[in-house]
């Protein structure tokens, strides 16, 4: 029987999954540029994880007719579809989908969050550092954990946003800006990490002497005897055990 676009489209509903995946093999091979309306629809409702990876496959090799589909499922009211677009535009690694991918940064459900972070750091466009900075402060540790992740394989690129975040009304986002800084390991953010030294939090005061050990360990021994009178005992103990 000769395969057409309808066939396969029935086809894909079939219970054994092995027919499914050959389904999608065929479904690719035609020529019907229907066949990616049917592949982005079988994304949203494949129940088989194998299955979702063969068809994530098929739309990656024909990206150029493919994405703005798979843009189109962002705004999709299941978490899971959101998820699966995420991942595709992921595996596409193709830059048109960094401005759709930055507001899901906000998205509701966590896991979409996560995912689109690590995307945005696979596809490595700098448009996406202002928006990933932009959520620094996080109180949740895994959203915190894939922010410095990211931030830090963005490099020198990030380090004009991270410096900005230093003086943020936030001290987290302070915080954990100053953490990414010694992670991407620039001297030229030392003269940004000496400023917030003399921050009201404790915490942000913490992390640069921490952070200014790792950049500049002889530039953190020169200043130690300013760094004598913090009110803080827990930042003034670092010092003394840092500087030797």
């Amino acid at each position: 029987m000769t395969n057409t676009l309808e066939t396969l489209t029935q086809q894909l509903k079939h219970h054994d999954h092995h027919t499914r995946s050959q389904v999608i093999s065929a479904l690719i091979q035609l020529d019907d540029a229907r066949k990616y309306d049917v592949l982005v629809d079988a994304l949203q409702t494949e129940t088989d994880v194998f299955i979702t990876e063969d068809i994530i496959w098929a739309l990656v090799q024909h990206k150029d007719e493919a994405i703005g589909r798979v843009i189109g499922l962002l705004a999709h009211t299941d978490p899971t579809v959101r998820q699966r677009a995420v991942h595709t535009l992921g595996k596409m690694g193709d830059a048109r989908a960094v401005e759709a991918l930055i507001p899901v940064l906000h998205d509701a459900d966590k896991k979409v969050v996560l995912k689109c972070i690590f995307v945005l750091g696979q596809i490595g466009d700098i448009r996406a550092i202002p928006a990933l900075v932009g959520m620094l402060g996080s109180d949740d540790v895994d959203i915190e954990g894939e922010l410095i992740q990211i931030l830090n394989q963005f490099g020198v690129s990030a380090l004009p946003h991270l410096t900005d975040a230093t003086t943020h009304p936030d001290w987290r986002v302070r915080e954990q800006a100053i953490s990414i800084l010694g992670e991407i390991g620039d001297l030229s953010a030392v003269p940004s990490v000496i400023t917030t030294l003399n921050d009201a939090q404790w915490e942000v005061r913490f992390m640069a002497i921490q952070t200014l050990h790792r950049l500049d360990k002889r530039k953190l021994r020169d200043i130690s005897p300013s760094l004598q009178n913090d009110p803080d005992k827990r930042v003034l103990a670092l010092v003394n055990r840092l500087v030797k």
